[in-house]
This record gives structure tokens, C-alpha cells and sequence, in this order.
């Protein structure tokens, strides 16, 4: 019996799966024509290019380390 129960229950999340992408994948298709949206021109921008730069990883620091609670053993 148990078995049988994995077995449909594995199908139902099959079939739930397989359901969800087929609706996912309705959605991409062919743009309709008309809807062309004009974006504004953009003017008087500095562009930068961004590169990596290495860095120091690791820093110094002075002080005392406390415990927050205390335990008597």
C-alpha cells in the first residue's frame, strides 16, 4: 500500500510540475506589434568603468575579549 501511495503521489507532484512549467513557458512568445515603448534619450552622464582593485583583507584592532555570561563549574 505504501507504495502504491509514493508511486501517485510522485505523479501528482509530476503532473504539478510539468503543469507549472507549461504555464510559465505560455507566457514567452511573440511581442504584440503597437506596443513600442520611446524611451527618453539620456544626455549629460559621466559613464565609469568599474574594475576589480586588490585590497587589503584583513585588519588590526586593540582590545579585551569578555565573555557575555559567566558559569561556575
Amino acid at each position: 500500500m505504501n507504495g502504491v501511495t509514493k508511486i501517485s503521489s510522485f505523479g501528482v507532484l509530476a503532473a504539478a510540475v510539468i503543469l507549472s512549467m507549461v504555464v510559465g513557458l505560455s507566457a514567452c512568445g511573440e511581442k504584440k506589434q503597437g506596443t513600442a515603448v520611446s524611451r527618453p534619450v539620456v544626455q549629460g552622464v559621466e559613464v565609469a568603468v568599474v574594475r576589480p582593485v586588490p585590497r587589503e583583507t584583513t585588519a588590526e584592532a586593540l582590545g579585551t575579549v569578555r565573555a557575555r555570561t559567566t558559569a561556575a563549574v
